[in-house]
């Protein structure tokens, strides 16, 4: 109702609400209209007016369907994010706008820390198109193609990209690694945790 009748104050000031409840991994929090173009905002009101009427996620949600995008640098604020996008229906079914949340990308970080494993093992995330959106290593953040990489990372990395669960084992960065990964279906990307073989077979023998 706020949106059919156009109480943009009010909807600025919830968006702003559940910003504060959920916390600050979010770069905006907006209310979208059926054209595409940003009618509120709850943290950044500079963003009020822009058109994301070209973006992927933006028709995906007139289609009905919640989309998160491939992680990208913010043309705001040039920091690694990904948006979160979710459709607005009316009472009779009709598209009238979409919900968008631009989350900072070191949420993933904070993610994947927490999948340590031994004293060579990480987590890693790569998008649809293979490109690497989370790692340890920052500076591997959307500057590898895991498809232009050496074939046994090729290889991997094409299994990733179709959705599937799995292991291989792949040489990458000087050292021989065993890899296990799963999609994430929602965004289109697939999460892996690495480990060196040495270091797996060295507590294989010990054991």
């Amino acid at each position: 109702n706020f949106i059919l009748n156009k109480k943009y104050q009010e909807i600025t000031k919830t968006l702003s609400d559940i910003y504060k409840f959920i916390g600050t991994d979010y770069e905006s929090m907006s209310l979208v209209n059926e054209n595409g173009i940003v009618i509120a905002d709850g943290v950044d009101q500079h963003r009020v007016g822009i058109s994301i009427k070209s973006r992927k996620y933006f028709n995906e949600a007139r289609e009905g369907k919640i989309s998160v995008s491939s992680v990208n640098y913010s043309l705001a604020t040039g920091n690694p994010i990904f948006a979160i996008c979710v459709p607005v229906l009316s009472d009779d079914g009709k598209f009238i706008g979409c919900v968008l949340g631009v989350v900072k990308a070191d949420y993933l970080l904070r993610y994947i820390s927490s999948l340590e494993l031994g004293k060579t093992g990480f987590g890693f995330m790569i998008d649809k198109d293979g490109i690497i959106i989370a790692h340890p290593e920052k500076k591997f953040i959307l500057t590898i193609d895991t498809l232009k990489e050496n074939k046994d990372v090729r290889e991997i990395s094409k299994r990733m990209i179709n959705k599937e669960t799995g292991t291989g084992e792949y040489y990458f960065n000087g050292a021989r690694k065993l890899v296990g990964f799963t999609p994430v279906h929602i965004a289109g990307w697939s999460i892996g945790v690495t480990q060196t073989k040495q270091e797996v077979m060295t507590l294989a023998y010990s054991n």
